[in-house]
């Protein structure tokens, strides 16, 4: 299930002051709210083809997409987890290798 917060309607904002008697620019929104998709675990799992207790344990370990607690529930932003995504794209696994290459020993008289 997905949660969307709706942002405020541009004229709904003028129809509250139109009504209240009050017309100032004071309490005209700034700017209109931006929706915000939020997941909670199971979803957000299945949102990256991830298991439940991946993200489990990366929010204990850390590595993992950033998380919103919120009361006894943990909630993602969906930008949040695409942002992640982006972060972990590799052109080629040379570069993130476990495996090291030992380090050339110094050849004897070298000072180095």
């Amino acid at each position: 299930m997905i949660k969307r917060l709706t942002p405020v309607k541009d004229g709904a904002a003028d129809d509250v002051a139109s009504i209240s008697g009050n017309d100032s620019a004071a309490n005209k929104p700034a700017a209109a709210i931006s929706p915000l998709t939020l997941y909670n675990t199971t979803e957000a799992a299945e949102y990256l083809r991830l298991s439940r207790s991946c993200l489990a344990k990366w929010r204990c370990s850390g590595g993992g997409p950033e998380f919103i607690p919120a009361g006894r529930k943990i909630l993602y932003a969906q930008s949040a987890l695409d942002s992640w995504l982006d972060s972990r794209r590799r052109r080629s696994t040379s570069g993130h290798s476990s495996y090291k290459r030992p380090h050339k020993s110094a050849e004897p008289g070298d000072s180095n």
